[in-house]
C-alpha cells in the first residue's frame, strides 16, 4: 500500500484528503508488449531532415542518436513528427507548453529508456496515444492542465513503475479501477477534474 496526497474536484465543492491506495491481487496487471525500437543509428537522412525541419534543429545522425534529454516546451510546433521514436536514448522528454499540437504519434511508445514525460499545458491537446503503455521504464508522467483531455487510454494503466503521476486540472469525468494496478505509485495528482467519485482501488 501506499499514501497519496490528493485533491478531488467534486463540482460543488473541493476536498483534500490523504488516502491510502491498495492494489487489488485479483486484477493482475496487464504487462506492455512494448514494439522492438529502430536503433538509433539507422535513421535515414530523410529521417533526420524531418527531425531538423519539424523541430527546428540541424542536428546530424550522431547527434540525435546522442541525446538522453530533450527539451520541446513554450514551442509553437502545430505537429511532433513519427520520427521523434527513433532518439531511443531519451530518458527525458519534455512536450509542455506547446498550445498548436493536438496530438502525439503513436511511436511515442518506442522509446525504451524514458523515465520522464512531461506533458504540462498544452491547450489544443485532446487524446493520449494509446502506445505511452508500452513504456515501461517511466516513473514520471506529467499530463498536468490540458482541458481537452477527457479521457485516458486503458493502456496507461500498465506503467507499473510509475512513482509520480500529476493528471489534474483536465477534464477527466472517471479514474478506472486498473489505475490499481501502479502499486509503486508515490504522488498522484487529480484536482481540477470532474470526478465526482474514486474508484475502490485507490
Amino acid at each position: 500500500s501506499y499514501d497519496v496526497s490528493d485533491t478531488v474536484w467534486n463540482n460543488a465543492d473541493s476536498e483534500t484528503r490523504t488516502i491510502n491506495v491498495i492494489a487489488d491481487p485479483s486484477i493482475p496487471p496487464v504487462p506492455p508488449t512494448p514494439p522492438a525500437p529502430t536503433p538509433c543509428n539507422t535513421m535515414t537522412q530523410t529521417q533526420i531532415d524531418t527531425l531538423n525541419s519539424t523541430l527546428g534543429y540541424s542536428y546530424n545522425v550522431t547527434q540525435w542518436c546522442g541525446l538522453t534529454s530533450l527539451s520541446l516546451n513554450n514551442k509553437t510546433y502545430t505537429s511532433v513528427p513519427d520520427e521523434i521514436g527513433n532518439l531511443t536514448n531519451i530518458t527525458h522528454l519534455n512536450f509542455s507548453r506547446n498550445s498548436n499540437i493536438t496530438s502525439l504519434p503513436a511511436t511515442i511508445g518506442n522509446l525504451p529508456k524514458l523515465t520522464y514525460l512531461d506533458l504540462y499545458d498544452n491547450n489544443n491537446l485532446t487524446s493520449i496515444p494509446a502506445e505511452i503503455g508500452n513504456i515501461s521504464t517511466l516513473t514520471t508522467l506529467n499530463i498536468y492542465d490540458n482541458e481537452k483531455i477527457t479521457s485516458l487510454p486503458d493502456e496507461i494503466w500498465n506503467l507499473t513503475n510509475l512513482l509520480y503521476l500529476s493528471l489534474n486540472d483536465n477534464g477527466l469525468t472517471s479514474i478506472p479501477s486498473t489505475i490499481g494496478n501502479i502499486s509503486t505509485l508515490q504522488r498522484l495528482y487529480l484536482n481540477n477534474n470532474f470526478l465526482t467519485n474514486l474508484p475502490s482501488e485507490i
